[in-house]
């Protein structure tokens, strides 16, 4: 069995913002050499109370420290056998409000470009794309026309809809060569950092009012899965239209091939799992709200909609939930079972255990022909 991992990356700490995490400067922690001092400080403040928490803390920086994307590209290799793909996705971080980063974006998908040529059919590098981005209908073009870039990567949260009309003309090239899209959709800490203006606080769609404080949960209504509907459902993604291109008909994107990486996160599926339950329904109380929930009937309403299980399945006690959803399917309209698929969102997942450890603990825990479903037969047919 040929394993495909669709969710990992390989950028380095060079290529995140200067303020990511906030106003000290990542630059300088670096330079001066404090920034494992300044985690055994937290650690002994208490920030970290949980030693095992600052280890792979450590752990983590130590990968995206690297000198090349190929040095961490290496290490993941290193955890799976010979002929095992990765799906690589990149990073577009210049435009979170969080600063620039000390190499560009450019150079990171340069960089990808040169590890595609040479590793060939083990990596598949997925570009990122940003409508904030002047340059983004001709990059996206480029790095898959021309740099052997196999799909196309978007992480909302940073602070803008998938639904954005700069985004459309990218869908309609995917939809031209099939291109597959993965998308993250969970509540993490990696957001938008900048003030937010008036016209950020309402939705564009909905016109709802956000009155959250923080940018990390202003964040989530960018990364909402019911955005997706707004998407790929023509007469809500005419509300849009209407709005920001008055007389414009809404063009049909039903059929993008998209994947939503993290199933909705760990914190929503927790939710599902806390939800009453309906006994005569045979299913939870308010069974749509939550992520999760959102995600699994996207799967069922549009043809070529997908799920990946990265990082979200740390916790093994989540697998008997995935294990019971997939064999449901299986064995009734299978559409789930065809469209789950398998990834670590390594190496951010050496946050919660080690990438070795999540992928036998899913593994064993799913049986081998359900984890030879999601992490071989359904990838196959993501990406080709």
């Amino acid at each position: 069995m040929t394993i495909f991992n669709t969710h990992t990356h390989a950028f380095k700490l060079d290529h995140v913002p200067d303020h990511f995490y906030s106003k000290l400067s990542i630059r300088n922690l670096k330079r001066w050499g404090i920034l494992h001092w300044l985690m055994r400080t937290l650690h002994k403040a208490g920030v970290f109370p949980n030693g095992a928490v600052l280890d792979r803390l450590a752990q983590m920086l130590g990968i995206i420290d690297k000198k090349s994307q190929e040095d961490i590209f290496g290490i993941l290799q290193s955890f799976y056998p010979d002929d095992t793909r990765f799906v690589i996705l990149s990073m577009d971080m210049e435009h979170m409000g969080a600063g620039n980063p000390a190499v560009s974006y450019f150079h990171q998908l340069e960089e990808l470009a040169e590890l595609k040529s040479r590793f060939r059919e083990k990596v598949y590098p997925f570009v990122c794309a940003d409508p904030r981005n002047p340059r983004v209908t001709e990059t996206v073009k480029h790095y898959i026309s021309e740099r052997g870039f196999a799909g196309i990567k978007l992480y909302p949260a940073l602070g803008y809809y998938p639904f954005d009309i700069r985004l459309h003309d990218i869908y309609r090239f995917a939809l031209e060569k099939n291109l597959p899209i993965i998308v993250h959709c969970s509540k993490g800490p990696v957001y938008y950092r900048g003030d937010y203006t008036p016209e950020m606080l309402v939705h564009p769609v909905t016109g709802e009012r956000y009155t959250e404080k923080g940018n990390s949960e202003l964040s989530w209504h960018y990364s909402d899965p019911a955005n997706y509907q707004y998407l790929m459902d023509k007469k809500w993604l005419q509300k849009y239209m209407d709005k920001v291109a008055p007389g414009t008909l809404a063009p049909d994107f039903s059929q993008l091939k998209i994947s939503m990486g993290h199933f909705g996160g760990d914190k929503e599926i927790s939710k599902f799992l806390s939800s009453g339950w309906d006994f005569s329904a045979n299913k939870p109380l308010a069974d749509n709200n939550n992520w999760f929930s959102t995600i699994r009937d996207l799967v069922k309403k549009f043809d070529h909609f997908y799920a990946d299980v990265s990082y979200t399945w740390e916790d093994p006690s989540f697998n008997n939930i995935l294990k019971i959803i997939l064999e449901e399917s299986r064995e009734g309209d299978q559409k789930l079972y065809n469209r789950v698929l398998f990834g670590t969102d390594y190496f951010l997942v050496s946050m919660e255990t080690s990438e070795k450890q999540f992928a036998i603990n899913l593994r064993a825990s799913l049986g081998e022909i359900t984890f030879h479903q999601i992490s071989s037969v359904n990838p196959r047919r993501f990406l080709h």
